[in-house]
């Protein structure tokens, strides 16, 4: 969101999320999906793509740019229908973590 420009909070985020990517890859084989949002919401990574690069993933996080607006509630819908849609893993853990500047601005129709 614009809000995320003003403030840098985006360029902040960016290394703190690269490390979660990371972490959370290290010696296993994590699936994990990425959600962007911002006007339009868009599945950066999809969970049915499997076992993920974490190197091509750090490069999407870090390629994002703060848009106009905040639709929270699209990115968390577009996670939960990922973590329960096409490509989930039925006997995984299911997780997501939201980052966000809290400032939503946009809903769903």
């Amino acid at each position: 969101s614009g809000s995320m420009a003003s403030s840098n909070a985006l360029e902040q985020a960016k290394p703190v999320i690269s490390n979660f990517v990371t972490e959370l890859t290290q010696g296993n084989s994590t699936h994990f999906g990425l959600v962007c949002y911002d006007t339009k919401v868009t599945s950066q990574v999809d969970l049915s793509s499997g076992a993920v690069n974490a190197e091509e993933v750090k490069a999407m996080i870090n390629a994002q740019t703060p848009g106009q607006y905040t639709q929270t509630s699209g990115g968390m819908n577009n996670a939960y229908s990922m973590l329960s849609g096409p490509g989930h893993r039925p006997n995984a853990k299911r997780l997501f973590v939201l980052v966000t500047d809290g400032l939503p601005n946009v809903t769903l129709n």
